[in-house]
């Protein structure tokens, strides 16, 4: 099953997505900060990504862009997590794939993974 790296500096949503998405079958692993984000992709390159767009005060879009103009990981999906819709709706501009507004469903998280995965594990 693929893996995921879940970035959001809200604990409990760490917690909780990422408990919901072992269930689903997923290896995943967490991060609450861009430098413990840097050290998982250090450690292993995730097969997706789900970034809160505001991070620890840090705008993750800007992150997300960055992440992608790395040749390492360029190939890396993202999905762009926020309450706020305005924050979400230019996404495509940072390099993401997709967007979740919190709150949201399990199986649209799913499901958005899955289609995100499908070209590469199809």
């Amino acid at each position: 099953m693929a893996n995921i790296l879940i970035v959001d500096d809200a604990k409990e949503l760490l917690l909780f997505l990422s408990e919901l998405l072992k269930m689903k079958g997923y290896e995943v692993k967490t991060a609450s900060s861009k430098s413990e984000m840097n050290s998982e992709l250090a450690l292993c390159v995730p097969d997706i990504l789900l970034l809160d767009v505001w991070l620890n005060d840090e705008n993750a879009s800007m992150l997300c862009k960055e992440m992608k103009a790395n040749n390492l990981h360029i190939n890396i999906p993202v999905i762009l997590l926020s309450s706020d819709p305005e924050l979400l709706k230019d996404y495509e501009q940072c390099g993401a794939d997709d967007i979740l507004q919190k709150p949201f469903d399990i199986n649209t998280v799913v499901d958005k993974i899955n289609k995100l995965l499908t070209p590469v594990h199809g």
